[in-house]
């Protein structure tokens, strides 16, 4: 919460998320860390009431471990597409 405090100083806020893959294929890949929470704070960032962040991107990384998956993880992240802040998945 403190960080959002300081970037709602700002004018202009864009954030830039890594996620190459979704549910237990991204703890796996990303172990230790955790998808379901994760995708819980992606979600509050981008439904919060920040007038300043105007863009919330996601990239992923090709690899071996998802190439076969780039479909599921950029639909996961389209149903997510909503108000006038999108998030963006560049792959």
């Amino acid at each position: 919460k403190d960080i959002l405090t300081t970037l709602n100083k700002f004018v202009f806020v864009s954030i830039f998320f890594s996620i190459d893959d979704i549910d237990d294929r991204y703890n796996y890949q990303r172990w230790p860390a955790n998808y379901n929470n994760i995708h819980r704070d992606l979600l509050k960032l981008h439904n919060a009431d920040y007038k300043n962040i105007k863009n919330i991107s996601l990239y992923s990384t090709i690899s071996i471990f998802n190439i076969l998956n780039l479909s599921d993880i950029f639909e996961k992240f389209k149903e997510n597409k909503t108000r006038n802040r999108g998030i963006l998945q560049t792959i």
